[in-house]
């Protein structure tokens, strides 16, 4: 499934208010999907920030500015790191399209070609 798709249902999972059949598609995607992941372990980590900070005192919230900047810092990462993951692919491409480029041309140099 694609991770567009789960994305949508890491919040429930993260929260434990999702479904069977999404806890399902979840943890099947999760199984493969790095980039998702580790999404779902922020989500988790953020949920147990955020339940911690409604337990503090009052006055405390001065420290909300703090976790909005690094949650969004995080969420710009990722964002970077996925626009990344294209050009990646077709640098390996080109890669393995040399190495067969060069193998084949040491195979036909053998052979008197």
């Amino acid at each position: 499934m694609r991770c567009e798709f789960v994305e949508v249902l890491l919040s429930d999972y993260a929260d434990n208010v999702a479904d069977e059949r999404g806890r399902r598609i979840v943890e099947r995607h999760i199984q493969l999907c790095c980039s998702c992941r580790t999404d779902l372990l922020l989500l988790q980590r953020l949920a147990h920030q955020l339940e911690r900070v409604a337990l503090l005192p009052m006055g405390v919230s001065a420290r909300m500015p703090r976790y909005q900047y690094e949650l969004e810092r995080l969420l710009l990462a990722r964002e970077r790191a996925r626009r990344r993951r294209p050009l990646m692919a077709v640098a390996v491409v080109l890669v393995l399209l040399l190495e067969v480029a060069s193998v084949w041309l040491v195979l036909l140099l053998a052979h008197g070609g």
